[in-house]
């Protein structure tokens, strides 16, 4: 989506989804983003601090429940519960996390956010990305560097 994806689709995607794809386009040059495939943009992702640990520091995982090759444990904030469960799943005897589950509370919160800014989606993320960076976001985000 961050090389191929047009306006109308970008629009259309989830809030963190769109998020993540204007963060990627206005932050990272399309030379490199043209390089790019699934894996090496989420090493860059990572390593450019676009996503990283600072927002979940302080998080830990209480009470974890086993089924199988299923797992839960509840997220705990500053070694309170919170309403939010980390899914776990075992392949090829390594536990790994599912951070996909996270994706539908994580759009609702953040849309909740949004919507006691009084500003509208779109002029949201553009804030954010500004804050980010220093600069105004181009109109050029909206289209893909193919």
């Amino acid at each position: 989506m961050v090389k191929s994806a047009d306006s109308v689709s970008v629009e259309r995607l989830s809030l963190l989804d769109k998020l993540m794809v204007l963060i990627v386009r206005h932050r990272t040059p399309q030379e490199d983003i043209r390089k790019f495939d699934g894996r090496p943009l989420f090493i860059y992702a990572i390593n450019s601090g676009m996503v990283g640990k600072n927002s979940v520091s302080s998080n830990t995982i209480g009470e974890v429940t086993v089924d199988k090759k299923f797992a839960k444990g509840q997220v705990l904030v500053n070694g309170k519960k919170a309403p939010i469960f980390m899914q776990f799943n075992k392949e090829e005897n390594s536990w790994k996390m599912d951070l996909t589950a996270l994706f539908p509370m994580s759009n609702m919160a953040f849309k909740k956010v949004i919507e006691d800014s009084g500003e509208n989606e779109n002029d949201f993320i553009f804030k954010i990305l500004e804050s980010l960076t220093g600069k105004k976001p181009s109109a050029e985000i909206w289209q893909g560097v193919q």
